[in-house]
């Protein structure tokens, strides 16, 4: 695996915050044309508390929005996946058992990166001196190019090739408040959270593995 990363942060008045980065990956479990994946992502936040016009609210510790957007990339696969394999297979030969080898699975060199692109949108709160806090996020996530066995005919004399099947989207809301107080010696916290989550497959090359009605 061969990276390259570049960053770029930048604070202005400790209230306005703006970061960039892309990489470029390249990894050998790929085919020579599909080696190599470049991912940006951009993130931005605005820290409200800090403003003049909310500053005369005393319970008010931090009131932030946050926002970002970015790719990544997944060559979890295994290694020479994109390759054909060569397993140990017997043969007759004049009647005898000889120990041979034969081609066991398929290659693939379009095999290519999965890549995850996402959006996250979200809300900070902290109240009296953080003894109140509030989150709030929500993500859209859209994962294409899914690595996966894809079934093919078996008049190929294979079962199953590795190869890049569909997209997949995920999207939800998650909410958490906590709460810490002091009475005595006793430090108490507590938290809650709470998450709506949805996945849908947006579309399967076909044959695929789930019928879509």
């Amino acid at each position: 695996l061969l990276s390259y990363l570049g960053r770029i942060n930048y604070s202005y008045k400790d209230r306005y915050l703006v970061a960039a980065s892309v990489r470029r990956d390249g990894s050998s479990r790929f085919g020579k044309n599909e080696q190599y994946g470049t991912f940006p992502a951009f993130s931005a936040g605005w820290i409200l508390s800090k403003e003049r016009f909310l500053e005369t609210i005393a319970p008010l510790n931090l009131l932030k929005l946050r926002a970002s957007y970015g790719f990544t990339g997944n060559n979890n696969i295994g290694n020479y996946t994109h390759i054909p394999q060569i397993g140990n297979s017997n043969y007759v030969i004049n009647g005898e058992l000889v120990q041979g080898s034969t081609v066991t699975t398929l290659g693939n060199t379009y095999l290519a990166w999965e890549k995850t692109r996402q959006l996250d949108v979200g809300l900070d709160i902290s109240l009296w001196n953080d003894k109140l806090t509030f989150t709030y996020d929500y993500y859209n996530k859209l994962s294409d190019g899914l690595i996966q066995a894809r079934p093919i005919d078996r008049a190929s004399g294979f079962a199953s090739i590795t190869s890049n099947v569909g997209a997949v989207k995920f999207w939800g809301h998650e909410l958490s408040i906590g709460t810490q107080q002091q009475f005595g010696e006793l430090h108490w916290i507590s938290s809650f959270n709470m998450s709506f989550d949805r996945n849908r497959i947006q579309r399967l090359v076909s044959p695929g593995y789930i019928r879509r009605f």
